[in-house]
């Protein structure tokens, strides 16, 4: 998972089901500007199947939505 900062600050970056449960934290804290990216272990996770998942991006007040889509 790929995304590119305008600006330093606060992030976090986590995975959510189409029911809007979070499984997974990826990042929580500060980042710099520029790209960053991040690598979703989904096999950690008893709860994530095959399916369709949300990527949330929240930073500096503003949040971006990334799909992700897991299989095996």
């Amino acid at each position: 998972i790929t995304f590119t900062s305008e600006a330093a600050g606060y992030a976090e970056v986590s995975i959510v089901n189409m029911l809007g449960v979070e499984v997974a934290r990826l990042f929580s804290g500060e980042l710099g500007a520029g790209e960053h990216s991040f690598q979703w272990d989904a096999g950690k996770n008893a709860y994530a199947t095959q399916g369709v998942y949300e990527c949330f991006v929240r930073m500096n007040g503003q949040v971006e939505t990334l799909p992700v889509v897991l299989m095996h």
